[in-house]
């Protein structure tokens, strides 16, 4: 019996993207030191504190309906439920890797929780916070062409949630907001500001990793998404260690 290059790609693709939704772990060679967890007023909250390795996992992340997490320094872990926020930690730590995780609270509504996992996180790992406003470059996002972006919606049976980074490009299915979050995370300097209204549809987007105009050009030709250069007062949360 033969089997088709086409459905051992789709079976792949599906064993990953239950990978990436399940759980995500350290390479070996980094140390535990510290483990908390806490049931909080809604969802459960795990903290992992490791000592870094020698062949450190830099950033990893993974999300269901009703679990998110991220791992890696402190800034990336705490962009969990402060996405497209500048974060500026003054005297960090960088021997140390996070492990942040949040069970049984919708992962579309992380957000909620703002307050209550920095104030968990201050008192566990040590660092007082404070949101302030500041002047900043940023990265403007907006829909130019609807009915180019709804050819890029997700094709792929059952995956939600797939993530794929190479030296050489970025692919991601989920929806927008996701999809720049990665971007934010592994390409872009600068917040990104969605200018569009946007709803929970899931994309299958691909980027080259390529300089700001061949990026731009790339996402207005191939989905219609009109990203652009611009400064705005956001909201930035600063972290000062103790």
């Amino acid at each position: 019996m033969s089997i088709s290059r086409t459905n051992i790609t789709k079976h792949l693709l599906f064993v990953l993207a239950f990978i990436t939704v399940y759980s995500c772990d350290f390479h070996s060679s980094d140390k535990l030191q510290e483990q908390y967890e806490n049931y909080m007023s809604e969802g459960v909250i795990t903290l992992k504190i490791y000592e870094k390795g020698l062949f450190s996992t830099v950033k990893a992340s993974a999300k269901g309906d009703y679990m998110s997490q991220k791992m890696g320094d402190l800034k990336t872990v705490i962009n969990l439920i402060a996405p497209n926020t500048p974060i500026t930690i003054i005297d960090e730590d960088l021997d140390k890797i996070y492990n942040l995780k949040i069970d049984r609270y919708p992962s579309n509504q992380i957000t909620d929780l703002q307050e209550e996992v920095l104030n968990y996180m201050a008192e566990k790992v040590g660092f007082n916070w404070k949101f302030e406003e500041i002047l900043s470059d940023a990265y403007s996002v907006s829909i130019s062409n609807k009915s180019l972006l709804q050819k890029a919606k997700n094709g792929l049976t059952g995956t939600r949630s797939l993530k794929s980074i190479s030296n050489r490009e970025i692919r991601c299915v989920d929806t927008l907001h996701e999809i720049f979050d990665v971007l934010e995370d592994n390409m872009f300097n600068y917040p990104v500001i969605i200018e569009s209204d946007l709803d929970d549809t899931v994309y299958d987007i691909t980027v080259p990793k390529e300089d700001y105009q061949t990026v731009r050009e790339h996402l207005l030709e191939e989905y219609g998404i009109e990203l652009s250069k611009t400064k705005r007062k956001v909201k930035q949360l600063k972290i000062v260690m103790e």
